[in-house]
């Protein structure tokens, strides 16, 4: 059956995009939110992974190694329309909350894992691209209307916050060794692994600033 993973709601919540190797490599696909047969949405002999969708659901943004090396790309979730949107080693896209930017991780060298690598923008209308962040871990980040969730740190890792305002980057709580977090929306809720000694759980804290 393969390995399934990176789930990622549609915004009307109707539809779930994540990557699986069900066809042999990484590929993308959609499935109801209430069950049934998974699409397979990417067909390339590339691996394809991270999904994320535009805040209008038109499209589906996802990594894909098939120019030599990750880059962004975005496809219609019916299959069609495939279309490269980034060419300098970029990957797990999220549009902000407008729909007006981009935001991706971007490594730049070095000996780091693929999970640490700067934050970048660029408009999603096209245009140049800044640097938001330096380097972070994992590869799950959230952007929120305010401002920016991930993780940093170590060798214990924390749950950091910058706010678009101010620029400023504040400690939110305590991750231990995993750079993996999401926050919900209503920026309530924090779900990052734990390791203990049955193995490793899920966390979910309420409240959590």
């Amino acid at each position: 059956r393969g390995m399934s993973g990176s789930p990622r709601w549609s915004p009307d919540g109707k539809t779930i995009a994540f990557d699986s190797t069900i066809a042999g490599n990484l590929d993308i696909y959609v499935i109801g939110a209430q069950g049934g047969h998974p699409m397979r949405v990417t067909k390339n002999p590339a691996n394809e992974f991270i999904p994320s969708w535009s805040r209008d659901g038109r499209w589906i943004y996802f990594t894909s190694s098939r120019s030599g090396h990750n880059e962004i790309w975005k496809i219609r979730p019916d299959g069609g329309s495939e279309t490269q949107v980034t060419t300098e080693s970029a990957y797990a896209a999220v549009e902000s909350t407008d729909g007006k930017y981009l935001y991706y991780k971007r490594r730049t060298g070095g000996s780091s894992p693929l999970e640490a690598a700067e934050v970048w923008k660029i408009p999603v209308g096209g245009g140049p691209a800044a640097k938001v962040l330096d380097p972070v871990g994992g590869r799950l980040f959230t952007v929120t209307q305010n401002g920016i969730y991930f993780a940093a740190g170590g060798p214990s890792v924390e749950l950091r916050y910058l706010d678009f305002a101010t620029g400023s980057v504040r400690a939110i709580a305590p991750l231990g060794n995993f750079a993996h977090a999401d926050v919900s929306a209503d920026e309530r809720w924090v779900l990052y692994p734990q390791a203990g000694s049955a193995g490793r759980n899920l966390m979910l804290v309420e409240n959590f600033r």
